[in-house]
């Protein structure tokens, strides 16, 4: 038996293959036997299994997963810097159905990499700043000394 819970999670999971257009096929691949028991596990009365769901919650980082099993707040992950946490701005092209996906390598390695990509832009900026404050600590010192000499006179 499926609690209400369930029921409610599946109802968002159904909800959430329609806004993204994807089919069973898109979640779970080609495989018949998998199409059939996710169809069972969203649509039927079968119990959601965690592979399904981390299967999910990898294609779709975009989506909070407290929206998707809890029901709790938004359905868009907020953007967050330097965290795994992405909006579909950024992931516009991963959210395209397509194919099988493999959870165990490809997905973490593209979040990796994004991960990577904006800490090294955010040192990039830092240093930038760095090298401003300098500048801005050498002129400063300029026009104390200025100030003292002419104090002096």
């Amino acid at each position: 038996m499926v609690s209400e819970a369930e029921k409610d999670a599946k109802e968002r999971i159904r909800y959430l293959l329609k806004i993204k257009k994807c089919s069973f096929t898109d979640v779970v691949g080609k495989s018949d036997s998998k199409r059939i028991i996710f169809s069972r596990q969203v649509n039927g009365d079968s119990k959601i299994t965690f592979d399904s769901l981390h299967q999910l919650a990898y294609m779709f980082h975009d989506i909070s997963c407290d929206w998707l099993l809890l029901g709790e707040g938004s359905m868009q992950k907020a953007e967050h810097v330097g965290s795994r946490i992405y909006n579909t701005t950024n992931v516009a092209q991963d959210n395209q159905c397509g194919g099988d996906i493999n959870v165990g390598t490809t997905r973490p390695q593209v979040i990796r990499d994004r991960e990577i990509e904006e800490r090294e832009q955010i040192i990039a900026q830092l240093r930038q700043q760095v090298e401003e404050l300098k500048r801005d600590k050498q002129l400063n010192q300029g026009i104390i000394e200025a100030l003292i000499a002419g104090q002096k006179k």
